[in-house]
């Protein structure tokens, strides 16, 4: 009896911080979902001139209702520069910086 107890014990001490550690599950319904796009043809160029009739949209193989279309063609725009100016660069950062460009420090 004593060693189904402490088996018993063992077990609980395994299993409850397994539970804890898992996400909760949150569920919410929605009706207007926003899809922001933009269509390239094979060459890579921006298609224009599509509208609302052009596209399809489905959920889970259902087609669903475009309530909303608009062409956005004046959106934010967010851009990262990452520049190596370690030592091993200052061979190619000499030979590429213009006259009264400061070296890098």
């Amino acid at each position: 009896m004593r060693a189904r107890h402490g088996l018993s014990m063992f077990l609980l001490a395994i299993c409850i911080p397994a539970a804890l550690a898992q996400e909760p599950t949150i569920k919410v319904e929605t009706h207007l979902v926003g899809l922001t796009f933009s269509v390239r043809n094979p060459q890579g160029l921006l298609v224009t001139g599509l509208g609302r009739d052009d596209f399809s949209v489905y959920e889970d193989g259902a087609p669903q209702r475009i309530s909303l279309f608009s062409r956005e063609s004046n959106l934010p725009l967010t851009l990262g520069l990452l520049v190596d100016a370690s030592e091993s660069q200052d061979n190619f950062l000499k030979q590429h910086l213009q006259p009264g460009m400061t070296e890098p420090t």
